[in-house]
């Protein structure tokens, strides 16, 4: 993982679809997160990565985003 920046002409929601299958999460309506890569959650509404970059969490995707990490 390079931290390189990509831009996409579909929306967020088309990735959704394809990639929460896969073992990604929605966690914002900005955010799709690769799950392997989650390293902690952190003051309820953010999650750490491996590579300690600090994700949003929506409030109302906490509970989703807590069953999620559970169930893994």
């Amino acid at each position: 993982h390079s931290g390189e920046k990509l831009v996409a002409s579909k929306g967020i929601y088309y990735f959704d679809d394809l990639l929460v299958p896969t073992g990604f999460l929605r966690t914002h309506q900005s955010y799709l997160v690769n799950t392997r890569y989650i390293r902690s959650i952190k003051k309820e509404q953010e999650l750490e990565l491996s590579d300690q970059t600090i994700i949003p969490i929506a409030k109302l995707k906490i509970s989703e985003v807590k069953k999620a990490l559970l169930g893994k």
